[in-house]
């Protein structure tokens, strides 16, 4: 084997190592994610039965890091969206359920943090929700 080849030879290695090194150095950090605020549905409570204007009260609990929440929103099932209103302890909103069809529904409660959401399962023994799930039109 010539001179020069075995120097060579050691060489690659070395800078092999060194590039690796580099390579893994310049690689960004990885973050945590930020803490999110949980939310805790005091009213309506789980499988509870609903009627007519229900009343909805919730609280959140604010992790260190996180944001509170400054819009909040909830719905039956989906749309129509109502908007809770802030007072000192907790958010809070009267939702008309009297077009929702009646059985389980979910109740929905969402942020303008997109991650801070939850919903719960009531049910809706609303007696003009049949309306909705048994018309067939006009005779």
């Amino acid at each position: 084997m010539p001179r020069v080849l075995i120097p060579v030879l050691v060489l690659i290695p070395v800078l092999v190592l060194i590039l690796a090194q580099h390579a893994t150095a310049a690689q960004p950090k990885t973050t945590k994610p930020a803490p999110v605020a949980k939310i805790l549905i005091v009213q309506p409570q789980a499988e509870q039965q609903l009627s007519g204007t229900t009343d909805l009260r919730t609280t959140f609990e604010v992790l260190k890091g996180a944001a509170t929440p400054i819009i909040v929103y909830s719905g039956l099932g989906g749309a129509p969206w109502t908007q809770l209103k802030r007072s000192d302890v907790e958010w809070a909103a009267q939702i008309d359920i009297i077009l929702v069809p009646n059985g389980s529904q979910k109740l929905f409660v969402l942020t303008d943090n997109k991650q801070a959401s939850t919903s719960v399962a009531v049910a809706n023994g609303n007696g003009l929700g049949d309306i909705a799930n048994n018309w067939s039109g006009f005779p």
